[in-house]
């Protein structure tokens, strides 16, 4: 069934089909929490896995959400931002990717029709598991790379692949789909099979605090995130990540991400950058206040110290 989903921030959790109070604007949800597929099928009697064709023709910024199942999405049309736990990427509509379920900031943007489209396949763990058992897959001893986020391009195969599910839309057999979502599996194991074992071990055995430490290490020199915004990729509330944070680096979040900012500013100008070439690639709006906080954590300003 083909939607096209909008959220309300007066009603977060309703679904509108093509308002036209909304048509070319750009919607960012800001506190509002987009948690999928649960507002997808909006209380709708689903078999799964499920798979869900979306379309839309709103720009979406940045916006949070909660995927409680894992997600294999095809783009169709347009283009997707993803800021996972460890990266930020953008995907074209010659890709598709699984991400693990979990907190994510998402972005979409119609192409020059003001068209997106793709089709979303969830699926539970206890599929995943089920799928490995049954087909005797061995993620164990695979060597990860720890992303939870998984690019794949188009190849004949994916591109027949996805015709396939466009044919069969208006089919709604349990049986039937989970055969279709254990297939594109299958390939992914054969065709990609390092990369598939990637996200099975990276959804199906997680450590905490290396998850934790290596969301943090991704993001540390990023001045666009915000401490909040990465407490919800985190899957935490922000007093949650800050005590959490604490416990891991010995540190305040507020006081890490300054040592971090002061230590590369320190590398720049010792390579003959001035202030005022650096300030706003360490994320402060103005010199003075680069300057000030600079003199505060070194006890010199910045031109004395590159001086000295």
């Amino acid at each position: 069934m083909k939607s096209n989903l909008y959220i309300s921030e007066n009603q977060p959790h309703t679904v509108y089909s093509n308002p036209t109070f909304l048509v070319n604007s750009i919607w960012d949800m800001g506190k509002e929490i987009y948690k999928i597929p649960d507002f997808i099928i909006n209380d709708k009697p689903v078999v799964w896995p499920y798979i869900h064709y979306y379309s839309s023709d709103k720009i979406f910024s940045k916006n949070k959400v909660t995927s409680t199942q894992n997600l294999l999405c095809i783009l169709l049309e347009g283009t997707k931002i993803i800021h996972e736990k460890y990266s930020v990427k953008e995907l074209a509509n010659s890709q598709l990717f699984l991400l693990a379920k979990g907190n994510i900031l998402m972005s979409e943007r119609p192409n020059e029709n003001k068209i997106y489209k793709s089709i979303l396949i969830f699926f539970d763990d206890a599929f995943l598991i089920d799928f490995c058992l049954k087909h005797k897959i061995n993620f164990s001893d695979h060597k990860n790379d720890d992303s939870y986020f998984q690019i794949i391009n188009k190849n004949e195969y994916l591109i027949n692949y996805e015709k396939s599910l466009q044919n069969i839309e208006s089919i709604k057999n349990a049986a039937f789909t989970k055969l279709k979502v254990e297939e594109i599996l299958l390939f992914f194991y054969f065709k990609y099979r390092d990369v598939f074992l990637n996200f099975l071990k990276n959804t199906l055995s997680v450590n905490p605090t290396i998850r934790f430490k290596s969301v943090i290490e991704a993001y540390k020199n990023n001045n666009n995130i915000r401490i909040e915004e990465l407490a919800f990729i985190c899957n935490m509330s922000l007093s949650t990540f800050k005590r959490t944070f604490q416990k891991t680096f010995d540190l305040p979040p507020k006081q890490y991400f300054i040592n971090v900012k002061m230590n590369r500013a320190a590398i720049l100008l010792k390579s003959k950058r001035s202030p005022s070439e650096i300030y706003l690639d360490l994320g402060y709006q103005s010199l003075s206040s680069f300057s000030n906080e600079f003199k505060k954590y070194f006890g010199v300003y910045p031109k004395e110290f590159q001086n000295n």
